[in-house]
């Protein structure tokens, strides 16, 4: 993975590392991408946006993997991040942790926090460098909240469904 520093100009951004909600079980000959999520994963992904919006973590952009379940995630979450934009890509779908990078630091702007919502192993293993092993792999729901200080992310929240 490239070096993390980013340019001193992106001092006060902020992003999110956001892993899909619980999605339903792939069964034999379906598409993993096509999976939805479960009741219990579109409530998961509803109670970390609340967490998000109470603390005052409330992103203007979402970098979205086209994938039905992180979609899903998304969804449910925008029932409480309304004012945020999404933007859905293919190339987010189990995307290495090099690839999320650098889609972030494209997005990152100190003005507009902006939420990425993907996949393990490439979030997990995102998360796991940006906090120097301080995170491990994300559960399901799971958001890690960065800023972005003297070049440097600093996880700022750790946030899980209760």
């Amino acid at each position: 993975m490239p070096n993390t520093q980013v340019s001193e100009d992106l001092n006060g951004a902020q992003f999110a590392l956001f892993r899909h909600a619980e999605a339903k079980p792939a069964t034999a000959g379906e598409d993993d991408k096509a999976r939805p999520l479960t009741a219990l994963g579109r409530a998961a992904a509803r109670q970390v946006a609340q967490q998000m919006q109470g603390l005052g973590l409330v992103p203007k952009r979402a970098l979205v993997s086209a994938a039905t379940r992180t979609r899903g995630t998304w969804d449910a979450a925008q029932e409480i991040l309304s004012d945020c934009q999404p933007r859905f890509h293919d190339h987010l779908y189990h995307a290495p942790a090099t690839v999320l990078w650098n889609s972030l630091t494209e997005a990152m702007r100190p003005d507009s926090p902006v939420v990425l919502v993907g996949h393990n192993p490439g979030i997990s293993s995102l998360a796991f460098r940006l906090t120097h092993g301080q995170v491990g792999s994300l559960s399901l729901a799971m958001v890690v909240w960065f800023e972005i200080v003297d070049g440097t992310p600093h996880c700022r929240h750790v946030l899980r469904p209760t």
